[in-house]
């Protein structure tokens, strides 16, 4: 990347770097310089700079009359006669020689040692090719012999191949060059485009351009022209829609245009290793040994590492990352083979590839549920492309790869529904469509019993999440008296609880129950949740002690298990565990708390919550568990006064967040919700605004329209209230009330608070006249008398009653506000 029409823009970045050869010629007394990298990464720009302060310092310190730089670009040279003829060449003139015309080593030796008493730089540059000029062995031997000639001569060579040379690796320095930085990267397109205002733009142009310098200028140049014909948006659109192209339009010399560079550099290779290579670059993050061993067919795993990674990597075809023990194929590259490289057998590499990472989502799902969440998490992190390629594929899939597909959905579906659910919902639609095509109706049931439970959970979407339940279990009812029968029966139930049909839920939770129990199924998971279920939805119709009796039999099923276990560890010689050593019981505490806060009895709330984030905090479970029970213990405190505590805690969950590598959004905006509720309680509600809006701005990314949106939505318009800000609170409470059709949730009482909180702001701000006061009235009464009428439906008493109460409470502050008698 030496090219003449970027000679204008200065050199920037690669400091590291350079600060790396200029130890190890300064202090370390190295001789000789080997720069290696991929094609187009600055090798021969980055030497160029390098030589240049090595001279500069050379002129200064030592009195040098002058120090002479050789540059020698090999990629011009055909045949070693040539070599030697452009080397003798180069170097004719420093000196009266003896020797002509030297065609030979021997010959190249004499000729040399003529120069020991004068100081010069040669720069072997470009020596990809010395193997196809016959000349790699020779430059093996010349090399050492002119670092032998003492310090007055330097020599760098750059290169995509790495070059060992024996006997001289006390003065040698080999430095391997990586793709540049993020601050590296926008120096440098910065440089080029001086007067280019890209706004919101340089990080994404940053990333498309990944790391490359010559990527970096021509973006750079074609933006800082005079007549600027793009402008960083359109140069966005462009990249993202045809980055090699747009790399390498044909008003670039050849030599630079990135996709005739990196053809090249491929066709280096034989046609076997471009098979190799193609077959890895089908994986679209990075990869380990075995990963690539199973791609390859190759078998053990340290033959496909010394055969085939190994090898590619010191081409700089690979890079490898020594921490994590991972390789990579650099992006740009990657386009280049799929555009160059055909792969022979297509389907057997996406069959191998969906095998491959069908395993490992299943592995990383099965370890976040245990002790092993950190490593999972540390897995998903990396693994994470990976696993997007692989739902991706699931769109193009045929019947061959079809089974690994169901195999994710059936195993992995709250791994999907927690971490990449955007994806997993056109994951499960494309793959309904397949199960359709294959004629296979049990499949189908499960993708649906995934794709409900996303919708759900996830996307708040009830109605639809229903149906797909329903349809699922239409199909499994026909067959025996399965786990999976069992497992739509527990998830319709609890969707039928979230639509607060709680008589509906109980009957399907039940039924869950009795066929988990009639398999003797009495303590997994799954039957376990159907007691936990069962015990919130008594909680909801007012059945406190029917939902404690629930919780108990599960926490009683828990503490059985326990016994057995630890029945064994003794026989094996290992300590005996206790309660707040077993992560599952820390769900039946949590449960407790919140059937007796919902009984009044916040004191014997507090008690449960604080034993369930004992039992998190000691066996360590997922961080997204964790959080949810320290803003529950957070909500508790404030609600018994102790608002710094809460506060407290809050900071702690906070700062967990915050140091978290793959963050769920949804604990985040829990966070600040309860954050702005507390500063409501102490009612400082500039704070509680701030917390609240990034609450808002949070659950409209993840859950837009959601019931989880409204709340904290109104959360925030109650804040707007206490700072006395009416038009900004009615704006907010209307916005509420414009979600009412998006949360089809009818037992919610979000639309109806927020419909009284218009008729408080009417009240309050003197602001509209009695007829809009009563119209505000009626719609908040339409709401309300609509709640009490589906309460009544599903016997919920208590809550009957607390709404009738509430709506008398309202009518009376406006029939006293305007004199408003009963009659009227």
């Amino acid at each position: 990347m030496d090219t003449e029409i970027f000679n204008d823009v200065p050199f920037k970045g690669r400091k590291e770097f350079l600060n790396g050869l200029f130890n190890a010629w300064k202090i370390d007394g190295c001789v000789v310089f080997g720069v290696f990298g991929m094609k187009s990464i600055g090798k021969s720009r980055t030497v160029k700079k390098h030589v240049s302060d090595v001279k500069n310092v050379l002129l200064q310190e030592n009195n040098f009359r002058d120090v002479t730089v050789v540059d020698i670009d090999m990629k011009s040279l055909g045949t070693s006669e040539e070599f030697y003829e452009h080397l003798y060449n180069s170097l004719d003139g420093l000196e009266d020689h003896t020797v002509e015309n030297p065609s030979s080593l021997q010959q190249f030796e004499l000729h040399i040692k003529q120069f020991v008493n004068q100081f010069f730089i040669l720069v072997f540059d470009n020596c990809d090719n010395l193997r196809d000029i016959g000349i790699y062995d020779e430059f093996q031997l010349l090399i050492p012999k002119i670092a032998k000639l003492g310090n007055n001569v330097h020599v760098y060579i750059t290169s995509t191949e790495e070059i060992e040379f024996s006997d001289i690796w006390t003065v040698y320095h080999p430095q391997t060059m990586e793709t540049m930085n993020k601050n590296d990267s926008k120096e440098i397109l910065k440089a080029a485009a001086q007067n280019v205002d890209f706004g919101e733009h340089l990080d994404t142009i940053v990333e498309l351009c990944d790391g490359l310098p010559l990527a970096l200028l021509m973006v750079g140049s074609e933006l800082g022209t005079d007549e600027q014909m793009l402008k960083p948006a359109e140069m966005v659109e462009l990249l993202t829609e045809c980055r090699l192209g747009a790399l390498s339009r044909h008003c670039y010399p050849q030599d630079d245009r990135i996709a005739d560079v990196l053809k090249d550099f491929i066709g280096q290779l034989s046609e076997l290793f471009q098979q190799r290579l193609a077959t890895l670059g089908y994986i679209k993050g990075s990869f380990n040994s075995e990963q690539a061993m199973k791609m390859l067919d190759h078998d053990p795993v340290d033959h496909a590492e010394d055969n085939v990674l190994i090898p590619l990597k010191r081409k700089n075809y690979l890079r490898h990352n020594p921490d994590t023990k991972r390789f990579d194929i650099h992006g740009i590259l990657r386009d280049c083979l799929s555009l160059y490289v055909c792969i022979q057998d297509i389907a057997a590499v996406r069959k191998k590839f969906c095998r491959i990472f069908t395993d490992e989502i299943k592995k990383i799902s099965l370890q976040m549920s245990t002790i092993e969440y950190a490593e999972a998490i540390a897995s998903f992190s990396i693994e994470n492309p990976n696993l997007q390629q692989l739902l991706t594929d699931a769109l193009y899939t045929d019947e061959d790869n079809y089974c690994f597909f169901i195999e994710v959905a059936s195993t992995s579906y709250r791994l999907l529904q927690e971490y990449m659910a955007p994806l997993s919902e056109k994951f499960y639609a494309g793959l309904l469509e397949i199960t359709i095509r294959y004629g296979r109706p049990e499949d189908g049931a499960i993708v649906k019993i995934a794709y409900g439970s996303l919708l759900t959970n996830a996307k708040g979407d009830t109605t639809k999440g229903e149906s797909y339940y329903r349809q699922a279990l239409q199909v499994l009812s026909h067959g025996h008296n399965t786990v999976k029968l069992a497992e739509v029966h527990q998830r319709l139930g609890w969707n039928l609880y979230v639509q607060g049909r709680a008589e509906e839920s109980i009957n399907h939770l039940e039924r869950s129950r009795t066929l988990s129990e009639s398999l003797g199924n009495f303590r997994t998971s799954l039957c376990l949740q159907s007691l936990n279920s069962l015990g919130i939805v008594h909680a909801l119709k007012g059945n406190f002690d029917d939902s404690e009796r629930y919780h108990q039999e599960s926490l009683r099923r828990h503490r059985r298990d326990l016994e057995e276990e630890n029945i064994k560890r003794v026989q094996k010689k290992k300590k005996p565990l206790s309660e707040e050593e077993v992560a599952r019981f820390a769900a039946v505490y949590d449960n407790l708390g919140t059937l007796y806060q919902q009984k009044g009895d916040i004191q014997q709330a507090l008690y449960y919550h604080e034993k369930g984030l004992v039992i998190k905090r000691r066996v360590k479970v997922p961080v997204t568990a964790l959080l949810v029970s320290i803003t529950d213990v957070a909500d508790v405190y404030s609600l018994l006064g102790k608002h710094e505590e809460a506060i407290q805690l809050l900071r702690e969950a906070e700062s967990i967040y915050m140091r978290e590598t793959l963050r769920n959004e949804t604990n985040f905006g829990e966070i600040c919700h309860t954050f702005g509720k507390v500063y409501i309680k102490k009612e400082e509600f500039v704070t509680a605004v701030s917390y609240l809006e990034k609450a808002a701005a949070s659950r409209e990314q993840t859950m837009p329209r959601s019931l989880l949106h409204a709340e904290c939505v109104l959360s925030l318009c109650n804040a707007e209230m206490g700072l006395q800000r009416y038009e900004v609170a009615k704006k907010w409470a209307q916005n509420v009330v414009s979600m009412k059709d998006d949360i089809n949730m009818p037992q919610n009482r979000v639309i109806s608070d927020a419909l009284e909180c218009l008729v408080e702001i009417c009240l309050r701000s003197h602001q509209e006249n009695k007829t809009k006061l009563l119209k505000r009235y009626e719609a908040f009464a339409e709401e309300s008398e609509r709640l009490i009428r589906l309460y009544k439906n599903e016997l919920i008493d208590r809550m009957v009653h607390y709404l009738t109460a509430r709506q008398h409470s309202v009518w009376k502050k406006v029939s006293e506000a305007y004199s408003i008698s009963d009659k009227q």
